[in-house]
């Protein structure tokens, strides 16, 4: 057992170093971009990455997360290779799409500036589908080291277009010509890797691979349009700024979003892994856990509240220092949203718990009242052409329904009956 739990805190490590080397560059280059590239080219970059975000997750109809399933090795490459091909069909139906539709989406989502991003749009969805299914192909054969080596030359080589390209392309061509080679440099990388270890073949089995999707259908009739709904869900704030505002305002959300997400990044994962193995061990020798939720939650609020508050009173300042003067109003959008990013964090905890303690149908249903209300906070602030109650009212919605899952999870928790 101790041999196990050694191995996973080892590959975990191992897995996390990768992450946070990436956010590290992430990190570091933010202070160039900012004075490289123009608030508008940050905004269109973000529409980009929000659009292929919602398209990339059901690239493989989630196919690829059935890799990690079957206990042969053949059958886990056969489904690669399924998943492969649904990624290769996704790709032309979003090629037909934008070359039947791209002036009228642009036009959509606000000019001309998006052409050049929705015509990239089918070779990102491509490479990112690949990435997703390599990702997942590598752990499976626990090749961790390489997991975590792709991740770093993705941000690597994500940053070195990014900045070298910004010197003679001021416009978002350049970050998002970023994004596609990072992800790419990745692919070629663990495609490398899988080769030199002999675990891919060419043995290509039509009828397995017909046999396995019938298997595993259910990742195409419900995971999928579940992951669908989830990212557009987080994507929406994006998508609907583009609708009612300008390139150079989304271009300010953007990087503060960008900002304010960093220790969620750094952090985030690893704690959700760490603490669901603790709680549901908890849980399982009939203790409740609400103690340690209560008490995680209030060493996360204690560790957080300073920064907080020091973006709220000098939010604008700082942006301004750190990334330039022309950021001055990325500093106020973040003075409104930090409350909203800082509930984000300290709920971590509650949300872990919630399948252990079986609240799914609650977390469900407060998804979709979530959903709606951010939404409709969006479009009241855009219906009256103000972006700061735009994001005034989105914050406030989310600090009290983020309250409102901590105070009933943790309540519930203390349920003998759970």
């Amino acid at each position: 057992m101790n041999r196990k739990i050694n191995a996973f805190t080892k590959n975990l490590a191992i897995v996390m170093s990768g992450t946070i080397v990436a956010q590290v560059i992430n990190i570091l280059i933010a202070p160039l971009l900012s004075r490289i590239y123009a608030p508008s080219a940050f905004g269109v970059f973000a529409v980009y990455t929000s659009i292929l975000s919602i398209l990339g997750v059901v690239a493989a109809l989630r196919f690829e997360l059935a890799i990690l399933i079957p206990k042969s090795k053949r059958a886990a490459t056969q489904i690669f290779y399924l998943a492969t091909l649904l990624v290769v069909i996704m790709t032309i139906f979003t090629l037909i799409v934008v070359a039947l539709f791209h002036y009228e989406i642009a036009e959509l989502l606000g000019g001309k500036e998006y052409i050049f991003m929705i015509w990239c749009l089918p070779i990102s969805v491509f490479v990112l589908g690949l990435f997703k299914t390599l990702n997942q192909l590598i752990t499976r054969f626990k090749e961790f080291k390489s997991l975590s080596y792709s991740q770093m030359n993705r941000s690597g080589a994500s940053a070195s277009v990014q900045i070298s390209s910004g010197f003679y392309l001021s416009n978002p061509s350049g970050l998002i010509a970023g994004q596609i080679i990072g992800q790419t440099v990745a692919v070629l990388y663990m495609i490398r890797k899988l080769n030199h270890k002999k675990y891919l073949s060419l043995n290509i089995n039509l009828k397995r691979m017909q046999v396995l999707f019938k298997k595993y259908k259910q990742f195409a009739m419900f995971s999928a349009p579940q992951a669908l709904l989830n990212s557009m869900s987080q994507n929406i704030l994006v998508l609907l700024l583009a609708l009612f505002f300008s390139s150079t305002i989304v271009g300010y959300y953007a990087l503060c979003e960008r900002i304010l997400k960093i220790p969620l990044r750094m952090i985030g994962q690893s704690l959700r892994q760490v603490f669901y193995q603790k709680a549901s061990e908890t849980h399982n020798r009939n203790i409740n856990t609400q103690i340690i939720t209560k008490r995680l939650t209030i060493y996360l609020f204690l560790g957080g509240i300073i920064p907080v508050l020091v973006i709220m009173l000098y939010g604008p300042s700082l942006f301004s220092l750190t990334l330039g003067g022309e950021w001055n109003q990325a500093g106020t959008y973040a003075q409104i949203l930090i409350p909203a990013f800082f509930l984000n964090l300290i709920n971590i905890p509650s949300l872990v718990i919630i399948p252990i303690i079986n609240l799914q149908k609650f977390h469900m249903n407060y998804e979709i009242i979530l959903t709606v209300l951010r939404i409709g906070a969006v479009l009241l602030g855009g219906w009256v052409d103000s972006i700061i109650l735009s994001l005034s009212f989105y914050s406030i919605v989310s600090v009290v329904m983020n309250l409102i899952l901590i105070i009933v999870v943790i309540r519930s928790a203390g349920n003998p009956s759970r």
